[in-house]
């Protein structure tokens, strides 16, 4: 085998083959250190779709998740393409030895397959064979997508026979396996990426199927498990992301790769992802702490403790100035007080508070009605008439005064806190895990649920996806003390 060798290429090793090449791990003649795998040509009637995929791996060159193209030649009758040697294990081979994977670890992997995707689509390149055999990982712990062979553009013309399948049935979309002109290949790859991350996620195909036609079938004529029942680790958020990707109808699906990316950057936040917005060309989370992480930040306590001097400094003087107001203003007279903090209007203060003998120089925030004329809490205002205990105690038993006014500013006598009055609603379907909006809101519960909702009416709406189309049934209901309503939507009905 060593022997053998294709154009400047000496050959290593035979890798494998597939329908339209065989695969060599080869070395350059004279660069010892420039290893490359080269794809030879096994079948001429495909020549024009082999220079396609050198052509889509030109375009995506400077994609740092593609795969790259180091040369393109003949050899004697042959089609020859080098591309880049990637040292790592295929998702495949990780998804076989432990079966699934950290959640976390699989939205970043999925995250970077679509960062390599989303440049392609909008050049108009469709890989059309997403599935982990084609997801290289790198021991640097970066994604690689490899094997455009059956990438199609746009402006390509159809090369795939009249009523055959392109792609690998586990991963394809429903659409695919009837083949045709007029397929949204950008809503197969995203299928295939949806399929690829609830099989990573829950160690599972969503669709089983003991040939290819049982498994075409499970695709139209039946509903995924949630994730989530596989997972538990999987929240409501996710689990809605998967199903609506590998929906049946593509209509149903996100509309570009690009949408269901920042969807699930989002969601990668829970799980320590990603956030939002970030360029993502790898997984690597392990291995050498950021600089920025290390530098331990900087204690400026003192800093700020030296700056809160001046600020207590006055407010204790603040302080000292209002005692002293209240202790010498005489009673029933609050010209100075009022004259202390200003009118609000920018006017005299006027010497007599409203009519129902208030002064609105503040207002308690627990409705405490107690005071000395100190404000401890830091609060600018209160309410009431303000006198000096010490001048009440010293006024003569004859002082006339005003008992309602008096009465006013008593004191509200505490009231104890309302028990709000609630009642329960059972929310049943058949089949289970239907979505439920209450009062237009949706719920994280799914039915079946019990829920406690304050008395009144509200409008119940349960949305469910059955056979690929989502059904919906709303009804209103009133709610009344201890009491218990049910709602059990049989979808069948």
């Amino acid at each position: 085998m060593q022997d053998k060798q294709f154009g400047d290429y000496k050959v290593l090793d035979f890798i494998g083959s597939g329908a339209m090449a065989k695969v060599y791990l080869a070395v350059h003649k004279d660069v010892p250190n420039l290893k490359v795998v080269l794809k030879v040509l096994s079948d001429s009637r495909l020549a024009e779709r082999f220079k396609q995929e050198a052509d889509k791996l030109a375009l995506l060159d400077k994609n740092p998740n593609v795969c790259k193209i180091r040369h393109f030649f003949n050899h004697g009758d042959e089609f020859v393409i080098a591309m880049e040697y990637i040292e790592g294990p295929s998702l495949e081979k990780i998804l076989k030895e432990k079966k699934s994977l950290p959640i976390g670890e699989a939205l970043k992997m999925t995250i970077a397959i679509m960062s390599a995707l989303e440049p392609a689509h909008n050049q108009g390149i469709y890989h059309r064979d997403i599935k982990p055999n084609n997801i290289m990982y790198t021991k640097n712990g970066q994604v690689k997508i490899i094997d455009f062979g059956i990438a199609k553009g746009k402006t390509d013309p159809n090369l795939t026979i009249l009523g055959t399948a392109a792609g690998t049935p586990e991963y394809m979309a429903p659409e695919q396996f009837a083949g045709g002109e007029d397929l949204d290949y950008s809503k197969c790859d995203i299928y295939a990426v949806g399929t690829m991350l609830y099989r990573m996620l829950t160690g599972e195909l969503p669709y089983k199927g003991e040939n290819e036609f049982l498994l075409r079938d499970s695709k139209l004529f039946t509903t995924p498990e949630p994730p989530s029942k596989l997972n538990s680790e999987i929240n409501r958020e996710l689990d809605k992301i998967i199903i609506r990707s590998i929906q049946c109808d593509a209509e149903k699906r996100f509309d570009t790769i690009s949408e269901m990316r920042a969807q699930l950057e989002m969601v990668s936040e829970h799980y320590g992802g990603t956030p939002a917005g970030a360029k993502t060309v790898g997984i690597k989370t392990a291995g050498k702490t950021p600089k920025s992480a290390k530098k331990p930040a900087k204690d400026r306590s003192l800093g700020n403790k030296s700056k809160l001097f001046p600020v207590l400094a006055g407010a204790v003087v603040i302080l000292a100035a209002l005692f002293a107001v209240l202790k010498f203003t005489p009673a029933g007279s609050f010209t100075g007080l009022a004259f202390f903090f200003g009118s609000r209007s920018g006017e005299e203060p006027a010497e007599t508070g409203p009519e129902d003998g208030t002064v609105p120089i503040g207002q308690s925030g627990s409705g405490s009605p107690e005071t000395d004329g100190d404000n401890p809490s830091g609060d600018t205002e209160t309410t009431g008439a303000l006198r000096n205990e010490d001048q009440q105690r010293d006024e003569p038993a004859g002082t006339d005064r005003n008992t309602e006014t008096a009465a006013s500013s008593a004191p509200p006598a505490a009231r104890p806190a309302a028990i709000p009055a609630t009642g329960t609603l059972k929310v049943l379907s058949r089949p289970g895990y239907s979505d439920v909006y209450i009062d237009g809101v949706l719920q994280k519960e799914q039915t079946p649920f019990t829920f406690s909702l304050s008395v009144g009416r509200h409008v119940i709406k349960i949305v469910n996806v059955i056979d690929g189309v989502e059904r919906e049934y709303t009804e209103t209901v009133i709610i009344t003390r201890d009491t218990e309503k049910k709602i059990n939507k049989r979808w069948s009905e």
